[in-house]
């Protein structure tokens, strides 16, 4: 971007190059500006910046009126000559050095204070809180219209508040204890359910000396929640409480709980990116697109047969965007094989335990944890992994209800009772990205010197990158054999009703354990169906091969497509990938096996 180039938005929407400010045109090309900036350089559709504009209410030709909305803007911000605004992807894009925008700065701002906070120098943390709050020159988006613009609002709102908190939690410790009562005392006639306040405001009347006053303060605070909520202050309200009767209210130690962002821990848990990920360029932009979205909260689900990858690309993607959630990165695995899936409740513990709430201060239930997770991600921007989740029901109380924080799921069925959810389902890899994983794996060399049998190998495996992985484990186990001869071995053992080969071994219990968690007449349906020969099944031959009606063999066949083991092929058929049906086939010989003993 050009760096003479300056943005405004946090007040009315505002441009200048080289200190003098530019007339932006009427509102509705100033509102296009801001939506291009709030995408920090990402492609927005043409679409996208007519339903920010205009919502659901689109006038005929809004597309041509965008287009002129684009032209005229470059030319502003050109200074004459086209300017930075591109096209891209039937959109546009404005790159942008967040620096160069108030927001952005006003993220820097924050985070440089979260470093010396924890640092320990208490007085850089409040430069850079004050620096950051004396960009905003007064409401957010002014003079920017269109129904789109709420949500934009409320997320920018949200972060100047926990900001402001933040300066009066450094404020206190910095011993400016008189200043932050008064403008607490304020905060909680404002926002009087909010117990963060309300512990700032009893700590800093304490130290002042004002100990009767702090003391009829949670007074007050108490009968409020139990007037409005029925319930008792939380833990550190409490506990300051008890000390200040005791007189002996700690330094930090209350500050500490009741404040933010600022010093709050900040987790990082998300796995290692694959050093050997490839494709998926298509669900990559579509995740991310969706991820970074302002109008969140996002909730991105990814779904898939076993052994596609889901929790590699939803890695993959997380990585790529963790810069974007400076609050932390939270990763869970739902479901763990051979055991039963994890109970929310116990994930919800440890995601409270790495924001610094300790195990004896966490709620019995699982419905109190997921209210007190909500409350504490109300001002931050985090991202959440959720992989392998078995049900919506196991999802709904990991889901944060901020609009700034963004969630990806990934399970073996859809879930299409997550409300907000957008899924995307991932397939094989295209052949051309499955050789270069083969390649990767085993050797390039060896792949190139025997293309042909390279891709028998990768139709073999259908492109599967778990089964590609298995192929490319048993070329580097046989370096003395041809890769014609390791496909031979590949195909018999997928042809075999048994796991021959220890290399599949652990694809095959993987299906196995996915199979297990179907309901028994679904997994009773996939065994009959892959015991069949038929390539295309269709519902009147699927009938009487599970030996119900037309609409009872539709259901199950529907349901089976929804766990990814068969896929819809149009006309009422269904299929199997050649790699589900030698799993599926095993598992059935299996379960007869075991029913016949």
């Amino acid at each position: 971007m050009d760096p003479a180039l300056r943005f405004a938005l946090l007040g009315q929407v505002r441009a200048w190059r080289d200190g003098v400010e530019l007339d932006l045109g009427s509102r509705q090309q100033r509102a296009m500006l801001a939506v291009l900036l709030l995408r920090e350089g990402r492609p927005v559709p043409v679409e996208e910046v007519a339903h920010e504009l205009w919502g659901t209410d689109v006038p005929r030709g809004a597309a041509g009126t965008v287009r002129t909305y684009a032209y005229r803007l470059r030319r502003i911000l050109g200074g004459g000559s086209l300017g930075p605004i591109t096209s891209a992807g039937g959109g546009y894009t404005l790159p942008v050095d967040p620096l160069a925008v108030d927001v952005g700065l006003f993220r820097h701002h924050l985070h440089a204070a979260r470093a010396a906070w924890r640092g320990g120098d208490l007085s850089a943390a409040a430069a850079g809180l004050r620096a950051g709050l004396a960009l905003w020159q007064g409401a957010p988006l002014s003079g920017a219209v269109g129904p789109g613009f709420d949500a934009h609002r409320v997320r920018l709102e949200q972060m100047r508040s926990a900001a402001v908190v933040d300066e009066l939690a450094v404020s206190i410790e910095l011993g400016c204890h008189v200043e932050a009562a008064s403008e607490l005392s304020a905060l909680v006639s404002r926002h009087p359910l909010r117990e963060r306040l309300w512990e700032l405001l009893i700590l800093a009347l304490h130290r002042s000396g004002r100990r009767a006053e702090a003391l009829e303060a949670y007074r007050d605070v108490r009968r409020l929640l139990q007037d409005e909520l029925g319930l008792e202050p939380g833990t550190g309200l409490r506990e300051l409480h008890a000390r200040i009767l005791a007189d002996d209210a700690p330094a930090t130690t209350a500050a500490a709980r009741a404040a933010g962002p600022v010093y709050a821990p900040t987790p990082a848990q998300l796995p290692a990116d694959s050093a050997d990920f490839v494709g998926r360029s298509g669900e990559i932009t579509w995740i991310t697109e969706r991820l970074l979205c302002p109008d969140g909260p996002a909730l991105v689900g990814i779904t898939g047969f076993t052994g596609m990858g889901k929790t590699a690309l939803a890695t993959h993607v997380a990585q790529a965007v963790r810069r974007h959630f400076p609050d932390g990165q939270l990763f869970a695995r739902l479901s763990l094989p051979g055991q039963p899936p994890v109970d929310p409740g116990e994930i919800l513990g440890g995601f409270l335990a790495a924001f610094g709430i300790s195990r004896d201060r966490l709620p019995a239930t699982t419905c109190e944890r997921s209210a007190l997770w909500r409350t504490l991600l109300t001002e931050r921007r985090i991202l959440v992994v959720l992989d392998d989740a078995d049900s919506s029901e196991q999802v709904l109380p990991l889901l944060p209800a901020a609009p700034s924080s963004a969630v990806i799921v990934t399970s073996w069925r859809r879930m299409m009772d997550l409300p907000g959810l957008r899924s995307v389902a991932v397939g094989p890899l295209g052949t051309g990205d499955a050789l270069t994983l083969l390649g990767r794996l085993a050797g390039h060399e060896r792949v190139r010197a025997e293309p042909a049998a390279a891709h028998r190998i990768v139709a073999e495996c259908s492109a599967q990158p778990l089964a590609v992985r298995v192929a490319a484990a048993r070329l580097l186990a046989r370096p003395r054999e041809t890769v014609r001869e390791v496909h031979q071995q590949i195909r018999d053992d997928f042809a075999s009703p048994v796991v021959l080969d220890e290399d599949c071994r652990a694809a095959q219990l993987r299906f196995t354990w996915a199979m297990s968690r179907l309901a028994p007449e679904l997994a009773a349906a996939c065994d009959r169906v892959a015991l069949c020969d038929r390539e295309l099944l269709d519902i009147p031959a699927a009938a009487p091969l599970l030996g119900v009606g037309d609409g009872e063999a539709r259901r199950l066949l529907e349901g089976l497509v929804g766990v990814h083991v068969l896929e819809a092929v149009g006309g009422g058929r269904y299929r199997f990938l050649r790699i589900a049906r030698a799993q599926a086939r095993r598992h059935a010989v299996r379960a007869a096996t075991v029913a016949a003993v």
